[in-house]
């Protein structure tokens, strides 16, 4: 059996490593998440519009929970966006597929792991996270 591997993913230039979440909303639009930066109170909305599943564990209750460092990486800077390879959670949603609809290989496994969240979301490899700053409730700078 492969081990998992967690390979940083960084979306966007300039992440900090400091977020909270502030919400976790699944709507008409998608999976949206914002999260708030501890530090600059800056808020990011990440929102994944083709999200198949998706689970939000408190890390306090993660047994085998993340280090919040990335596998094969000499940085030892925490990080918090992730790319999970050979995801057993990814192997759990396949068995649960039992009109096998899904090819595990057109699925990504995508991987917020805050201080006080773990948010696993598999989502389709074509569509693509969108992530955007939000300024105020009306205005927003859309990154990616």
């Amino acid at each position: 059996m492969m081990k998992e591997i967690k390979r940083k993913w960084e979306p966007i230039a300039n992440l900090t490593h400091n977020y909270g979440v502030e919400y976790l909303l699944d709507n008409k639009n998608g999976l949206e998440i914002l999260l708030f930066d501890r530090w600059t109170e800056d808020i990011l909305k990440v929102t994944f519009e083709g999200h198949l599943l998706y689970r939000n564990i408190n890390d306090s209750y993660y047994l085998n929970g993340p280090d919040f460092l990335p596998d094969n990486e000499e940085s030892e800077e925490p990080w918090e966006f992730y790319i999970i390879e050979n995801s057993e959670f990814k192997k759990w949603f396949k068995m649960q597929d039992a009109a096998n609809l899904c090819d595990p290989k057109e699925i990504i496994h995508y991987a917020i792991y805050t201080t006080d969240d773990c948010i696993d979301v598999l989502s389709w490899r074509d569509t693509l996270p969108k992530l955007e700053y939000v300024v105020n409730t009306t205005d927003t700078k859309i990154l990616s």
